[in-house]
């Protein structure tokens, strides 16, 4: 599917406008553990009344910028623990 120029800036600005909103939901989705969040376009979509594409865009970006150094950081945390333990 092709995108003309005005219609992908108009995304962009849409993601900005509601980017930290968005974030915030995914974490307070994750840690309410209602859905894996492979699955969390969904709830994104339903939520903000975005495509599935813009809610896709979202929640890749989540698990990039946002999810995925907290959960390594867990991770690093726990492993540390255990080696400790040995």
């Amino acid at each position: 599917m092709n995108i003309d120029k005005a219609e992908e800036h108009e995304r962009d600005a849409q993601f900005d406008e509601i980017a930290n909103e968005v974030f915030e939901y995914l974490d307070e989705l994750r840690e309410s553990g209602e859905t894996n969040m492979f699955g969390a376009h969904r709830y994104v979509m339903e939520t903000f009344d975005i495509d599935k594409i813009m809610a896709i865009k979202f929640v890749a970006s989540w698990m990039e910028n946002h999810g995925a150094p907290r959960l390594q950081n867990f991770l690093n945390k726990d492993f540390i623990n255990k080696v400790d333990g040995w």
